[in-house]
């Protein structure tokens, strides 16, 4: 009866240890997957932040290939709850007019935002963190 008991107990004590190994596993790939696409970047086709693509790059050089092909000269909100004030551009790679939205910012209907005497909306190709101070959003970058 005591060799029964022992040899239940080191079973018990193994699938113990194993569980607790695949849920350690488990959780840290999680929270590591979560953590790398988590930029708090929202993009949007519609105004008023509708039919929205949330958490992508906070680098998009060419929408159309890193993001959507959807999505490409169709953004018409955008929300930025991450860290860094993001410029987005209406021409690939950065370059063309810019809008600037500071963490926390949004613009909710890009069709009423003007840089350079044009609006953005349905143009924006690309987009990058701007450095230096944090302007107000829809402010050109």
């Amino acid at each position: 009866m005591g060799m029964r008991e022992n040899r239940l107990a080191c079973v018990t004590a193994s699938l113990a240890l194993t569980i607790g190994f695949m849920g350690a596993f488990v959780g840290a790939a999680s929270a590591s997957t979560a953590g790398a696409a988590a930029t708090g970047i929202t993009v949007c086709k519609d105004a008023y932040e509708q039919n929205c693509t949330s958490n992508v790059p906070g680098y998009v050089g060419d929408v159309l290939k890193q993001v959507s092909p959807g999505l490409r000269d169709s953004i018409s909100s955008i929300r930025n709850n991450g860290a860094q004030t993001i410029c987005f551009y209406t021409d690939n790679n950065f370059e063309g007019r810019g809008v600037a939205v500071p963490p926390g910012g949004s613009l909710a209907n890009l069709a009423g935002t003007y840089v350079g005497g044009s609006s953005m909306n349905d143009v924006i190709s690309s987009w990058a963190p701007l450095g230096g101070p944090q302007p107000p959003p829809g402010s050109a970058c």
